[in-house]
């Protein structure tokens, strides 16, 4: 049975506008933060888009963004909490600007503390079955992180890389069907 799900980046935080590395530091979305989870939910509504369940990683920005578009779309159930989609663990590099010396650093493994790259493409694919195990032939809204996101999209598809763009409130459709991922549509941007 297929099982479709979108998982969406979160909304903008003030160390996004920074360009800083936030990795799994709590921070709460910014009033473009905001703004960015309502036009990305009217754009869900718009496309007549329902889910039968809305989730978020345990961050204030994933799960902000979460309740904006379970708000918009007029879902009353609550929005659950996945701790497996939560931001990759950057070690020393959490806090720092976002630069390239750091980001090869980052692309190359090579930061002490650090969640490595097949780390965090093991664990969000695995994450990714176990909720299409779960909630079998549903349609599941996941909101979480640029680097969790990236971590499947180069587990799955070797030609991606953690350097791809993916932007705030992006939307990304994955297909699971016999405990088989398939992207479908990657990095839509409406705001």
């Amino acid at each position: 049975m297929k099982t479709v799900i979108c998982i969406v980046r979160h909304g903008q935080t003030n160390r996004n506008k920074a360009k800083i590395i936030q990795g799994r530091g709590d921070f709460p979305l910014n009033e473009e933060g905001f703004r960015q989870a309502r036009v990305t939910a009217e754009y869900l509504k718009q496309q007549n888009e329902t889910f039968d369940i809305i989730a978020s990683s345990p961050l204030m920005r994933a799960n902000a963004t979460a309740h904006v578009i379970k708000e918009v779309l007029g879902k009353n159930e609550e929005v659950l909490v996945f701790p497996e989609f939560i931001e990759r663990e950057f070690g020393d590099a959490d806090g720092c600007n976002i630069e390239p010396n750091i980001y090869n650093r980052i692309i190359n493994d090579d930061v002490n503390g650090m969640e490595k790259s097949y780390e965090i493409q093991n664990r969000l694919i695995n994450a990714v079955k176990e909720v299409a195990k779960k909630y079998s032939g549903k349609k599941v809204l996941i909101v979480s992180h640029s680097h969790a996101i990236k971590g499947l999209l180069t587990g799955l598809d070797k030609n991606r890389s953690f350097l791809d763009q993916l932007n705030n409130c992006a939307i990304n459709y994955f297909v699971v069907e016999d405990d088989i991922i398939k992207i479908d549509k990657v990095n839509i941007s409406v705001v």
